[in-house]
């Protein structure tokens, strides 16, 4: 099928989604895509100029795992919540928690991996199981051709609590968490390598309000920020939330009380990488550790132009700001017989800045003491980049 016959729907609930209501919505859209299938329905060929019976097809659906559940009535909670696994899921429900846990990930992963062995860091076993194979459409059906739905939402939220250190003690795992009872008789929860103090969680909402992005790559983040809640984010704003912000901010918070953080190990990069990158002068200086994985890569044309543009823009200096305001005077002089808008203006500012501030810098620094950081503006960034 060529690509100009798809047509891509989108189903976005909001903060109060229809749940498993969601089947009274859909029943009159499947009514219509049987209808569509079976029977078909007139249409005019305007390339023919004639009439035929168009049918139509829904292909795939994109959503997440709890979407998953509500739309296709698998349920992605409870002993079988795997849909792969199906029902060789293993599952274990927690003795003073009361909730279903699933131990049984890592036999997902590629058979000698690492975590395969690593009994200590989960739920004290080993791995061996090979990934399950896919379940075919006709097996699942015959298993739920006399199932009964019963539709309905539960407000139990997991915690971390009492229940759960207790169900730790009593799997015999993570003897860090175990709870510890004060001569009060009190209970007493250590915290969690990833617990935040009340100062931290400052410096980390602190971090996420200021961050900035070039424009078009996502969202203005601190205009979603609503006393200490996140709302009206995008699902790529999750994204970008996710694997380049969280990383940043909670770089204080990980590994300070020994826990395990290999999700957020740094790794250091070659000697080789380390000496060309090293040739660059650098505007921003490095402080601290990088954590996560470190990509090394060469920036193209289009995105090196991109991230000088935004530096430029966005740094707060004093001496760029002036050169600013002398390039759009000089703009505005060089169209005296047709003034320009403001949008036009600020346009043409925008794409012939970065070019006319490096060649002003480069004829002043023969007979100027120019300053290092406004040279290093000028001249732009590295091709060579990192990303963690």
């Amino acid at each position: 099928m060529k690509q100009e016959f798809f047509i891509m729907s989108l189903l976005i609930p909001g903060p109060k989604s229809h749940g498993n209501n969601i089947d009274v919505f859909l029943q009159p859209l499947i009514e219509e895509l049987n209808e569509l299938w079976n029977i078909g329905i007139e249409t005019y060929d305007a390339s023919t100029k004639d009439i035929f019976q168009m049918r139509a097809a829904l292909i795939w659906t994109i959503n997440d795992f709890p979407a998953y559940g509500t739309l296709y009535g698998w349920c992605t909670y409870g002993r079988f919540a795997c849909p792969s696994c199906n029902i060789n899921t293993q599952s274990r429900k927690l003795k003073h928690g009361r909730k279903i846990c699933h131990m049984g990930h890592r036999h997902f992963l590629k058979s000698g991996y690492k975590y395969r062995n690593d009994a200590k860091s989960f739920d004290g076993t080993k791995e061996t199981r090979s990934a399950p194979c896919p379940v075919i459409g006709s097996v699942v059906l015959n298993q739920v051709k006399d199932t009964k739905f019963t539709l309905g939402q539960s407000s139990e939220l997991s915690k971390d609590n009492l229940e759960a250190r207790l169900d730790l003690k009593e799997m015999k795992i993570r003897p860090s968490l175990w709870p510890q009872y004060r001569a009060s008789g009190r209970a007493y929860l250590p915290p969690t390598f990833f617990t935040m103090s009340p100062m931290e969680k400052e410096l980390f909402y602190e971090a996420l309000q200021n961050s900035k992005f070039p424009d078009g790559y996502a969202s203005n983040i601190s205009r979603c920020f609503r006393k200490r809640k996140i709302s009206g984010l995008k699902t790529h704003d999750f994204h970008v939330l996710m694997q380049e912000l969280l990383p940043l901010t909670l770089r204080r918070s990980v590994d300070k009380r020994g826990g395990d953080s290999r999700s957020y190990c740094s790794r250091k990069c070659s000697d080789e990488i380390e000496h060309e990158t090293s040739k660059e002068e650098c505007l921003f200086p490095v402080v601290g550790e990088s954590y996560g994985g470190v990509d090394v890569f060469e920036l193209d044309e289009k995105i090196w132009l991109q991230a000088h543009r935004h530096v430029l823009f966005n740094c707060e200096s004093e001496v760029v700001e002036n050169y600013k305001k002398e390039h759009i005077a000089e703009i505005k002089r060089a169209h005296l017989k047709r003034r320009l808008t403001q949008h036009q203006l600020d346009r043409v500012h925008f794409d012939t800045f970065h070019e006319w501030f490096k060649e002003q810098v480069k004829e002043l620094e023969a007979t100027h003491n120019i300053l290092k950081d406004v040279k290093v503006l000028a001249r732009g960034p590295s091709y060579i980049a990192k990303k963690i």
